[in-house]
């Protein structure tokens, strides 16, 4: 870096020249950096993502409730409310279920002896047994 004394004016334009070199340079580095880091970034959550999948469902521990005193059961108390509200009943009637078709006599074991006692045959029904459509 060469500064001429006689012309000051130069100088400085010399100099605001080379800065603005290096920060071009800065600048492109940077830019490499970061999509270096982008890159790492995606290769990373895509083994957090495949770890997840491989571990699987991992229930919470129950708390120990006969340890638990005051606030600390009163969180553990809340916690469990709010992990059940988000849950629904697993079985729900369909709409298309009819009551009387569930409901329909069959023939109970108690019947089939009293039928095999009285002679009749232990495996046959007089009742016809519903279909579900």
């Amino acid at each position: 870096m060469a500064r001429s004394s006689s012309d000051p004016q130069a100088a400085m334009a010399e100099m605001l020249a080379q800065h603005g070199e290096q920060i071009g340079k800065l600048t492109a580095d940077q830019q490499e950096v970061q999509r270096q880091f982008e890159q790492l970034r995606a290769i990373v959550d895509g083994l957090v993502q495949q770890d997840r999948r491989q571990q699987g469902y991992t229930p919470t521990p129950p708390p120990r409730w006969w340890q638990l005193e005051g606030a600390d059961r009163d969180d553990a108390i809340n916690t469990l409310h709010r992990e059940r509200a988000g849950r629904s009943f697993p079985w729900r009637p369909a709409p298309s279920c009819r009551r009387s078709r569930l409901l329909t006599p069959r023939a109970t074991p108690r019947g089939r002896r009293a039928q095999a006692s009285a002679g009749g045959s232990a495996t046959a029904s007089t009742t016809p047994r519903p279909t579900l459509a």
